[in-house]
C-alpha cells in the first residue's frame, strides 16, 4: 500500500477496503473496519492508489509485513471491527501515556498511580476527556500491540495465545522481561514477589549449612556492652552470653562452678594488668 508520505504521531488513513490505519511513532497499524467478506485474491486485490495490490491472500499478507505491520496486527483490527477482541496498545504502564488518542485502550499494570490509582489489571481506554476504566472478564481477548501477540482471559488471568511473537525456544533463552510481567516465584528459603518485587528469605531459613567455614567476622557479631567477655557461662551445652567485668576483676570459674566475674580477697590488688599479693605477719604460704 502507499500510506500518505510524512505522517505524525496520530495519522489516520482509510484503505479503499475499509481498513483504518494509524501511524504510531515508526509503523502503520489498523485499527478499524475490516477486508470484507471475501478471501479470495479478488477480495485482497484492488487498483485503487493506496490499497492493497496483491493478487493473492499470501501476497497481500507479504506487502502488508513490508509496511511493518504484522499478520498478527491485521488479524487484531479485523477481530476489533467486529468486537472479537480488544486492541490494547501497552499492558506494561503504571502511569497515563502523555497525549493519549481518542479510544486508545491500555492493561493498567500494577502500582497504577495518577488517574490509574486503584485500577490495577483494568483496562483503560480514553475517550477524548477522561479516561474509563473496564475489568477483564474470562473469556476476553486481547491484542497487546507493542508486543504483537493475542492474550486470553482465564480464570482471572492473562494467558497467551499467540501473535507475532517467536515462539522458538532457542529465541527465548536470552533478553530481557519488562518486571511488571515477572509472576511471583519461589518458595522455601528465598522467594520473590511478582512485577519485580523485592526478594524475602524466610524466617529461621540460613542455617550454619548455609555457611562458609571462617565466613563470619567479629564486624557482623551483635554488638557487645563495654568490658564484657563473651563466653558460655553456665556448666551446660548453650547459646553464648556476655559477662561484665568491672576494674579489678578477673575471669573464671566460680565455686558454683559457672563462669563469672571473680573479685578479689584479701592481700590480693591490682596494678595495670598485675595482680599484688600482700603477705601479712605469721601468712603461711
Amino acid at each position: 500500500m502507499a500510506f500518505p508520505a510524512g505522517p505524525t504521531h496520530g495519522t489516520q488513513y482509510t484503505a479503499a477496503n475499509g481498513v483504518v490505519w494509524e501511524f504510531d511513532t515508526n509503523r502503520w497499524k489498523p485499527v478499524a473496519g475490516g477486508i470484507g467478506g471475501s478471501t479470495t485474491a479478488s477480495g485482497v486485490s484492488s487498483t485503487a492508489t493506496g490499497d492493497v495490490a496483491a493478487t493473492n491472500v499470501q501476497a497481500a499478507i507479504a506487502e502488508l509485513a513490508s509496511e511493518k505491520t504484522t499478520p498478527a496486527a491485521v488479524g487484531a483490527a479485523i477481530l476489533a471491527s467486529r468486537g472479537i477482541a480488544t486492541i490494547v496498545l501497552d499492558r506494561d504502564l503504571t502511569a497515563p501515556p502523555g497525549g493519549p488518542a481518542t479510544n486508545d485502550v491500555y492493561l493498567v499494570a500494577t502500582g497504577g498511580s495518577g488517574a490509574w490509582a486503584g485500577h490495577d489489571g483494568e483496562l483503560a481506554t480514553w475517550d477524548g476527556a477522561a479516561w474509563q476504566f473496564t475489568a477483564l472478564a474470562d473469556g476476553r481477548l486481547l491484542y497487546i500491540d507493542d508486543e504483537d501477540i493475542f492474550v486470553g482471559v482465564v480464570n482471572g488471568t492473562l494467558s497467551g495465545v499467540g501473535g507475532g511473537g517467536t515462539t522458538d525456544a532457542a529465541a527465548l533463552t536470552s533478553g530481557t522481561l519488562a518486571a511488571a510481567r515477572l509472576p511471583a516465584f519461589g518458595s522455601g528459603d528465598v522467594s520473590f514477589a511478582a512485577s519485580g518485587g523485592a526478594g524475602t528469605i524466610a524466617n529461621d531459613a540460613v542455617t550454619s549449612a548455609k555457611l562458609a567455614n571462617d565466613a563470619v567476622t567479629n564486624t557482623k557479631l551483635a554488638d557487645m556492652a563495654a568490658n564484657t567477655v563473651k563466653v558460655r557461662a553456665a556448666a551446660t551445652a548453650g547459646d553464648p552470653s556476655d559477662v561484665a567485668l568491672a576494674a579489678s576483676q578477673l575471669l573464671g570459674r566460680g565455686a558454683a562452678g559457672d563462669i563469672a566475674a571473680i573479685g578479689l580477697g584479701n592481700g590480693l590488688s591490682m596494678t595495670g594488668t598485675t595482680l599484688n599479693i600482700t603477705f601479712g605477719t605469721g601468712s603461711i604460704l
